[in-house]
């Protein structure tokens, strides 16, 4: 009902503080029905419930800032990498210009996860292990653990796709933790299972 009641003040011309305040309403309520449907492992209600929160956010809402990876990472997981490379590079851009650097470099690590799918020879998981060593200080300084915890992941992904697999459940260890102190349960299941399947291998 909120984002039907906002979707016609939009079009009608510039928004006041009611409208926009509408629509930061709607876009929490799909946010949190998108997160669920994360947790529970449906991809494409997550994708889909997520990018209409986006929609709802003005373009320079911190909120929007903190959901885009999320979103694109929806995205990577139903096969849509255009468009998580798209939602990726918009967090990139809102994190420079809000300096945040942290959120800034897990954005870039997992859009290099994103761009490992396009079948060009480049070592993709050498650049992430990379782009990781510059970018978890960065969020360890500003204390995100849910960022943490996603940069994490995708360092686990990176060294158990190169078979380094006691690195990758390192990485997949530290991310539980991390995940777990920022109360984000669904990446600490994640995690989880890639410290199983690192231990398994390994």
């Amino acid at each position: 009902p909120l984002e039907q009641a906002y979707t016609p003040l939009s079009e009608l011309g510039p928004l006041d503080d009611h409208g926009r305040q509408l629509g930061v309403r709607a876009a929490a309520r799909l946010s949190s029905a998108g997160q669920r449907a994360f947790a529970r492992g449906d991809m494409p209600a997550a994708a889909n419930l997520l990018r209409r929160a986006i929609a709802l956010l003005p373009a320079d809402s911190h909120d929007r800032l903190t959901r885009l990876p999320d979103l694109a990472e929806a995205m990577l997981a139903i096969g849509e990498f255009a468009w998580a490379e798209t939602f990726l590079d918009e967090a990139i851009e809102m994190a420079v210009q809000a300096g945040e650097e942290g959120l800034g470099a897990s954005a870039r690590l997992l859009r290099l996860r994103v761009r490992s799918h396009s079948g060009e020879p480049e070592d993709w998981t050498g650049r992430m292990v990379g782009e990781a060593d510059r970018g978890l200080p960065l969020l360890e300084a500003a204390g995100d653990h849910v960022e943490l915890a996603r940069a994490l992941r995708n360092l686990a992904w990176a060294h158990g796709t190169a078979c380094r697999y006691g690195h990758a459940a390192a990485a997949a260890q530290l991310a539980m933790e991390h995940a777990s102190l920022g109360e984000d349960e669904r990446q600490r299941q994640h995690a989880a299972s890639q410290y199983a399947i690192a231990a398994l291998y390994g």
